[in-house]
C-alpha cells in the first residue's frame, strides 16, 4: 500500500517497520545525502552480510540476497517497478526487494546503517507457532522455483 501511496503522491518516501530504532548515525545530513543521490531505492539496513561493492563514500550495491526491510528510501519510479512485478505475491517483501533480476531496481545500501540492530519490541513473526500443511509447502516451493526461473530468464534477456 505504501508503494502505491508513493506513486500516487509522486514523491519519494522513507518506509520504516514499526519496531525500528534509529542508529546513532541517523541524521538530517544522512537523509539529505540519500534524497540528493541519484538512487531510486536505498536500503537503510540489511540482515545478512553478503558481498557488497562500494559505489562512493556512503553508498554500496549488492546483487546478493541480504534481506531485511526495516527501513528504506523509495522513489515513485522504483515503487512503480516493484508494483509492476508484484502482481502475484510469493516472497516476503524483504526477499522481493532483493530480486533485482525480476523488477530491475538496484539494491543500493547506505552505510553506516541508519537503523539500529536494537528494536523497540520483538517481531511477532519470529514467535508465531503454526504448522503449514505439507501440500502448501510443496506448492510454495514449486511456485518459488518458477519465479526464480522467470527472474533468471528475465535477467538474461535484460543483459
Amino acid at each position: 500500500m505504501l508503494w502505491n501511496k508513493c506513486v500516487k503522491l509522486n514523491e519519494s518516501i522513507i518506509i520504516l517497520e514499526d519496531d525500528v530504532c534509529f542508529a546513532k548515525d541517523f541524521s538530517e545530513k544522512a537523509i539529505n545525502n540519500i534524497i540528493n543521490s541519484k538512487f531510486e531505492y536505498v536500503r537503510l539496513k540489511y540482515t545478512f552480510d553478503k558481498k557488497i561493492k562500494q559505489i562512493n563514500e556512503n553508498f554500496y550495491i549488492t546483487y546478493k540476497s541480504v534481506s531485511g526491510a526495516q527501513g528504506y528510501y523509495l522513489t515513485p519510479n522504483a515503487a512503480k517497478k516493484f508494483i509492476k512485478y508484484a502482481k502475484l505475491w510469493f516472497y516476503p517483501v524483504d526477499d522481493y526487494l532483493d530480486c533485482f533480476g525480476l523488477h530491475g531496481v538496484k539494491n543500493i545500501i547506505y552505510k553506516p546503517f541508519l537503523i539500529s540492530d536494537k528494536y523497540i519490541s520483538a517481531s511477532t513473526i519470529l514467535h508465531q507457532e503454526y504448522k503449514i500443511p505439507i501440500r502448501k509447502k510443496v506448492s510454495r516451493e514449486i511456485i518459488r522455483s518458477i519465479i526464480s526461473i522467470r527472474a533468471f530468464i528475465f535477467k538474461l534477456i535484460k543483459n
